[in-house]
Order: C-alpha cells, then sequence, then structure tokens
C-alpha cells in the first residue's frame, strides 16, 4: 500500500507559518528560526519513525500513542492562522506537545531539546517550544495516514508506515539530533529493514526452544527456592512487626512544617469577607488584588504549567462540593479556584475523569468551559481573571486526553447570586 511523505506533509503544513510566526513570539531572528526549522522537521520525523521501528518495545509505545486521544488525527486539517503566534491556541499546542514528546522518549526528552537547540543557536526554551508545537502535527499526520482516527493503528500497520517513511528521510538527518540513542548510523539505519513487531513474529519463535527438561530434574531445585521464598517471607514479617513496634513509640507530630504556610489559606473565605467590609476603597483588597499571582500557572517559555507543576496554592477553605452530575447523560464539571487563582487543584484529575471518559466514548462531542469570577475588585482584572481559569481548565483536559480541537471557550462571567467561594469557578459542558 502506498504511503504519503509524511515529511513533506508536515513541511507544507507548518513550516512556513511557524517561520513567519514564532519570531515574534519568542523574541528570535527570522533566519534563526527558519535555520531550525528546516534542521528540525526532519529528525523529529527521523526520530519518531526510528522509535517505533528498532524495538518492539518502542514499537509498542508508539502505537499506543497514536492509538490514544492525546493524537488528533484533525489537527493538520485545522487552520493554523496565528496558532504560532501566541493565546490560548498556542499555550494548549505547547502543553500538549510536551506531554507527549514526555510520551514518546521519557529522560531522553531534554537531550532532544538541548539538541534541537544546538542546530540552530537559539536559545534553549526557544527550541524546545518549536519542538513541541511540532509533535502534535507530525503524530497527528502519521495517525491521519495510518487511518486511525477512525479505527485502531495495527501493529503491521503502523510498520509498514513507518518503513516508507525512511527512503524520504535520506540525506536529511543530524548524528547530533540522534545522540540520545546511542551511536546511531543513520545511513545504515535507513537502509536496514524494519524489525518484525506484530505478534506473530514473537510467536514464531517459540517451536525453536528446547524441551522442558524431565521433571525429575527439576524436582529439587522447586524444593529449594520454596525454602528460600520461605525464609524472605518470614524475615518481610519480622520487619513487619518491627516497624509497627517503632509506629507506636514514635509521638506524633503537633504541627507539620508545612502548617505555617497554609494557615492563611484556610481563613481566607474570612479575610475574603473583612476587606470588602473594612476597606471598601481598596482594590489590592479583593480578589483581583493577586490576579497577578494566577501567571504563575505559565511556565518561562509562556506555555501553561504541567499538571504536576500546578501549585496546591489554588486551595480554597471551605471549598464548594463539585458538581460533576450527569445532565441528560453529559457529564457537567465544576472547577473551584483559590482566593485570585487561576491555576487548577491537584485532585482536578480525579474529578475530571467522568468527563474525560465519556469524551472518549463520544468521538463527536464537544465541549465548551466557561470562567467565573466575585463581583469584588476591577470588572477588568476580574474578566481577565476569569479567562485564565477557564484556559487553565482547557489545558489541564487537553493534558487528560481530551483534543483542544473538541474545547470551546465561552465568554468570561462574573456572578454575584452566590457565595464568592462558588463564584470562584470555571465549568465545563457538553455541547448540543
Amino acid at each position: 500500500m502506498p504511503y504519503a511523505n509524511i515529511l513533506q506533509s508536515l513541511r507544507t503544513l507548518i513550516g512556513e507559518p511557524m517561520c513567519e510566526q514564532t519570531p515574534v513570539l519568542l523574541g528570535e531572528p527570522v533566519d534563526s528560526i527558519r535555520s531550525c526549522v528546516e534542521a528540525l522537521l526532519p529528525n523529529l520525523v527521523g526520530t519518531i519513525v526510528h522509535l517505533g521501528s528498532s524495538s518492539l518495545e518502542g514499537s509498542s509505545t508508539l502505537q499506543k500513542i497514536l492509538n490514544s486521544a492525546a493524537v488528533d488525527a484533525g489537527l493538520p486539517a485545522a487552520s493554523v492562522d496565528g496558532l504560532f503566534a501566541g493565546g490560548v491556541a498556542t499555550d494548549g499546542l505547547i502543553t500538549s506537545g510536551k506531554a507527549l514528546l514526555s510520551d514518546l522518549f521519557g529522560r531522553k526528552m531534554s537531550s532532544l531539546n538541548v539538541a534541537a537547540v544546538g542546530l540552530s543557536g537559539l536559545r534553549d526554551a526557544s527550541g524546545a517550544v518549536l519542538l513541541a508545537m511540532a509533535t502534535p502535527f507530525a503524530l497527528g499526520l502519521l495517525k491521519r495516514e495510518a487511518g486511525g482516527s477512525e479505527r485502531w493503528i495495527a501493529a503491521s500497520e503502523l510498520a509498514e508506515l513507518l518503513e516508507a517513511q525512511k527512503p524520504h528521510l535520506r540525506r536529511q538527518l543530524s548524528e547530533r539530533l540522534f545522540g540520545p540513542f546511542g551511536a546511531i548510523d543513520t545511513a545504515k539505519w535507513l537502509e536496514s529493514k524494519h524489525a518484525p513487531t506484530h505478534a506473530p513474529a514473537v510467536v514464531a519463535v517459540k517451536p525453536a526452544e528446547e524441551p522442558a527438561p524431565p521433571i525429575s530434574t527439576v524436582t529439587k531445585p522447586e524444593k529449594k527456592g520454596g525454602m528460600r521464598w520461605l525464609a524472605w517471607i518470614v524475615l518481610g514479617l519480622l520487619a513487619l512487626l518491627l516497624l509497627g513496634y517503632c509506629m507506636k513509640r514514635t509521638p506524633e507530630p503537633t504541627q507539620s512544617s508545612d502548617e505555617p504556610a497554609s494557615a492563611p489559606v484556610a481563613v481566607s473565605a474570612a479575610s475574603d469577607a473583612m476587606a470588602s467590609s473594612a476597606q471598601p476603597a481598596s482594590a489590592p483588597a479583593s480578589e483581583t488584588a493577586s490576579a497577578a499571582l494566577a501567571a504563575s500557572a505559565l511556565d518561562t517559555s509562556g506555555a501553561p504549567a504541567a499538571a504536576s507543576d500546578i501549585a496546591a496554592s489554588a486551595t480554597v477553605a471551605s471549598e464548594p462540593a463539585a458538581n460533576n452530575a450527569a445532565v441528560g447523560g453529559a457529564p457537567e464539571l465544576k472547577v473551584y479556584f483559590g482566593y485570585g487563582k487561576a491555576m487548577v487543584q491537584r485532585d482536578f484529575t480525579a474529578k475530571a475523569q467522568p468527563l474525560v471518559a465519556y469524551a472518549r466514548e463520544h468521538a463527536d462531542a464537544r465541549f465548551s468551559v466557561s470562567g467565573f469570577t466575585d463581583a469584588s475588585g476591577s470588572p477588568a482584572l476580574n474578566e481577565a481573571l476569569a479567562d485564565r481559569r477557564a484556559k487553565a481548565v482547557r489545558t489541564a483536559l487537553a493534558k487528560g486526553g481530551v483534543a483542544l480541537s473538541r474545547i470551546d471557550l465561552k465568554k468570561s462571567e462574573t456572578v454575584t447570586d452566590v457565595s464568592e467561594n462558588e463564584a470562584r469557578r470555571a465549568e465545563v459542558h457538553v455541547m448540543q
């Protein structure tokens, strides 16, 4: 079966738009951006093809990622106008790309970033952003070419698709970018044949295995092994008993070292009420006085922080009970925020699970996200804070596997008919 040239499609789709839109966003010279993009795209495709064609483990990893909701086969068909110039769509794209790179290459991702920067002399952050921007498109093109938007991609189909990309990568790869994978002769690798990755290849070698030894020859080692395991079990039980004894004798601490830092948060609701009644003319006392702290949800590259980096500073005293009840079979999600904060809390993944599961089961469903604030403080700052809350939830959902192209942002609102804690929230609804 003939397959499309993924590298050529990637260049046509995002090569020129990235060169035109990212210099202002990154503060880098146009020529340096162009040099990096021209070198980065073939090497990105090459590292993905190498991962999926060099080992069973790598092939399994790539197959799993391509078949997941984290890769959007519809992304290559979306408009790229202004997509690389900054804003919520750009932030979401960068976050998605970083997550995919981490899933693909694990700890090697940082080495790939350094190598990408070395191709053009850009700052470290700029090279990492360009690499993250391109990754969702490269994987989206592979998924679309393999038909993964409509069905499961089989290992044999993936192997054929990757093998078909090798001729298009000849004389375009950098040995430096392949450094994290060890000493690889790229020219020799591109000429090699793809190692089978589908299940029959594993089964085919089983008849060649030596027959099991007679029962009489393995009886004694089994008994010895059993005695060794018994000894380990006894030692483990003794260790547990000793640990329990020590724990009983250890007095409980009267106060954690983290408690002083969290004490102001525990009385935030009372502080808000006192500030609004005792100092009505002072804007810093309102929720919007600390709205600038919401910018900490962004990392130094301008992208939203990863879910694991979102701090517990968004904790809300006496937070309202989350309302994730299903309406007409479609779940709703309410996400509450701390005073002047726009960072989702650590329990977001658990609370969003019903909605993420619904998105997986209903591939055509779309979702809307709305941000809210209380009525205290400047209306302009409140509107900006509500927008950041909606964007933070949208980014967290994208990291959880819901494609950004399926999530729409709605106009922010200021509410006055509920408590202040209830007002500081974002809501996610299934669009009917």
